[in-house]
């Protein structure tokens, strides 16, 4: 049982850190397209190969954990939750890199519009991020449920941001490939959103054995 505390202490301890490495991709994604900084983008892009090797080691320890530990109940919860936690972590990463590549199409361009919403959007995420990795290490399901919560928010401003965006591209065709870059940016906070939310289902998961599906048309990738 010793065996198990400490294995699965470890496993947090590499799950955090894997956070941090995320965390700091959704702030550097918002920090390139408000600067139009190519050389950023280029670094997450690139930065992305380390995310995947950290995601992959921390993955091959939560198998190894199952197999030669044989955790039951609550542990085999939690083991299970890092598993998925851990592929939504680097899918949030995948959807960072995908912001940069957006960002690259209109690098050299001045922005449409002043970046009011978006800002928020990559704000939201990280609050809601910090809370979900807060519920998760100490098992807190009413946090959990407020995180879950939150992704109204970010489901709203990108529907604000797809309205308003259309209306530049029915004023000028000129505005179209600015404006289309930034709703696809706009759909990608929302989808590190929907990965987020996932996390705290599986807090609820650990702690009450089963799980909540809040959107069943939310993306699985």
């Amino acid at each position: 049982m010793r065996i198990l505390e400490n294995k699965l202490k470890l496993l947090k301890e590499e799950l955090t850190d894997l956070v941090a490495s995320v965390r700091k991709t959704i702030n550097d994604s918002m920090e390139a397209l408000k600067n139009r900084d190519e050389n950023l983008c280029k670094r997450i892009i690139e930065g992305d190969d380390e995310i995947d090797f950290k995601s992959i080691d921390l993955e091959r320890k939560v198998l190894q954990i199952i197999a030669t530990q044989h955790p039951q109940a609550e542990d085999l919860r939690i083991v299970s939750s890092i598993l998925f936690i851990n592929i939504d972590l680097e899918r949030m990463a995948d959807h960072c890199v995908d912001i940069a590549e957006e960002t690259l199409t209109i690098v050299d361009k001045p922005h449409l519009k002043p970046l009011i919403d978006l800002p928020r959007m990559k704000d939201t995420c990280i609050e809601m991020l910090d809370g979900a990795i807060e519920s998760f290490l100490n098992k807190d399901v009413d946090l959990a449920m407020k995180i879950i919560e939150k992704d109204d928010i970010l489901d709203k401003l990108n529907w604000q941001i797809f309205r308003e965006l259309l209306t530049y591209m029915m004023e000028d065709p000129r505005n179209i490939r600015r404006a289309n870059a930034l709703i696809l940016i706009s759909q990608h906070y929302e989808r590190i959103g929907d990965h987020i939310t996932n996390i705290c289902e599986r807090t609820i998961y650990i702690v009450e054995g089963k799980m909540l599906k809040t959107n069943p048309h939310q993306p699985r990738y």
